[in-house]
């Protein structure tokens, strides 16, 4: 039975326009130039429930796993779980190469395919289709392919996955693709017939993409036959971008722009739970929106996710039983590392919580916009937009829209430094074989090491 697209679809991208100067680039306690901060909040976030730290977590310390050296990060949010916890990373990351992964975005067309590094190679997915993959050491290009969606449909949206020596490409024409990694190769192609905004997730022989319209499709990685399908309810709004599958075992979980959130069984679509994160809020028609828009994350036996309407959750992955909830609205994924999660609210603070029971541990604010200026002889306030937290060499990472890269303690939560690079940055930068990736809105790939 076809499901028809009803009501009207509301994509929310806040685009910085900013020029900005090139530097150096750090992470332990550079002097930037100042920025006149505007603490005023913006009307499309809804009045936010104020949170403060608990008391009784004062006289403990937070003690995080080890650091861990990852030579891949081959699908969106690192692994299929999305808990890749504490990675390698050295003190003082520097600039070692930059590319160009082709057209970046623009003002009708926005870049949302994050990298991904498998077999030693960056994949990266432009705004035309291109798909292209560079040596991960040298920034050295390895080889292209230019994937054209059938009947002339657009390529926006979708991502990039990997697994089984292939690259999994979905498009916004509603096209899931299968490349040889080593050269590109097309080996399959099938199309969902709908628009895809996430990009694929890879567990155990199987590719998951989650469509515009809340569907999920499981489709062999080896072959591409479809395997099954679910859906879940059309949502009348969403936000620009999607939730990418989180996997583990025989579950994978789903999260959609209705505020709806599923365990179903990887070999057949059976649901084991479902469970909605709406929350009525109060301020403009935006902020009302429930798209669960960050990835789910799985870490010992619980699924954590948060909605953009405002409600941050744990759940048992077994039986989908709530553990604790807060009121936190987000867009981005939380970082889950040993008993501490760490998520970028939509009021533009960085919260750490404990994991089992979800006590605020610490809390910093970070700048909500900036005033520049602008002709004629008039100041504009650009609205911060910022990425999820990456634990990486003992600091959590978190990369913004006008350019800015912070580095912030994840035991005190004190921005520990600052850096500023020449681009706008609307994706979460990753990190794998100890080198920093960032891709601007503009197209530039840009490795720290």
């Amino acid at each position: 039975m076809s499901r028809k697209f009803s009501g009207f679809k509301l994509f929310v991208c806040c685009v910085a326009q900013i020029l900005l100067s090139s530097c150096g680039f750090g992470f332990l306690g550079e002097k930037q130039n100042k920025v006149m901060i505007e603490g005023e909040r913006r009307a499309i976030t809804a009045k936010q429930i104020k949170l403060t730290p608990d008391n009784s977590l004062n006289e403990i310390s937070i003690q995080l796993p080890a650091p861990k050296e990852n030579e891949n990060w081959p699908q969106r949010g690192g692994i299929a779980t999305h808990a890749l916890k504490h990675i390698q990373l050295g003190d003082a990351p520097e600039r070692v190469w930059q590319s160009k992964i082709g057209e970046g975005g623009s003002e009708s067309i926005a870049l949302t395919a994050a990298p991904i590094v498998s077999n030693g190679m960056v994949m990266t997915l432009d705004t035309t289709g291109k798909v292209r993959a560079f040596a991960l050491k040298t920034g050295e290009l390895r080889w292209e392919t230019i994937l054209k969606p059938k009947k002339n449909a657009g390529v926006f949206g979708g991502g990039l996955g990997s697994g089984q020596n292939k690259i999994f490409i979905s498009l916004g024409s509603g096209e899931v693709i299968g490349l040889n990694i080593q050269n590109g190769e097309e080996l399959w192609r099938v199309s969902t017939k709908r628009a895809l905004r996430s990009a694929p997730s890879y567990a155990d022989g199987r590719v998951f993409v989650t469509t515009l319209d809340n569907m999920t499709f499981a489709f062999s990685a080896s072959t591409g036959v479809s395997l099954w399908s679910h859906n879940g309810m059309i949502a009348d709004a969403a936000l620009l971008g999607a939730a990418s599958p989180a996997i583990e075992n025989n579950k994978v979980v789903l999260a959609y722009s209705s505020g709806e959130l599923y365990a179903l069984q990887t070999s057949n679509g059976r649901i084991f739970w479902g469970d909605n994160l709406s929350v009525k809020r109060e301020g403009s028609g935006v902020a009302r929106i429930s798209h669960l828009r960050g990835n789910p994350v799985i870490d010992e036996n619980m699924v954590f996710a948060a909605s953009h309407s405002g409600r941050l959750i744990a759940l048992e992955l077994k039986t989908g039983r709530r553990l604790w909830e807060l009121p936190i609205a987000s867009r981005v994924m939380p970082w889950v590392a040993g008993n501490y999660l760490y998520i970028v609210s939509t009021g533009r603070q960085l919260i750490c919580l404990t994991k089992r029971d979800g006590r605020v541990k610490w809390i910093t604010n970070l700048p909500e916009s900036l005033l520049k200026d602008s002709l004629p002889l008039k100041r504009e306030k650009i609205v911060v937009e910022y990425s999820e937290p990456v634990l990486a060499g003992d600091r959590l990472i978190i990369a913004s829209s006008i350019g800015k890269i912070y580095s912030v303690s994840p035991y005190t939560g004190r921005i520990l430094g600052e850096t500023q690079v020449d681009g706008n940055i609307f994706i979460e930068p990753i990190v794998a074989d100890k080198t920093l990736l960032l891709l601007d809105k503009q197209g530039n790939l840009t490795a720290f090491r």
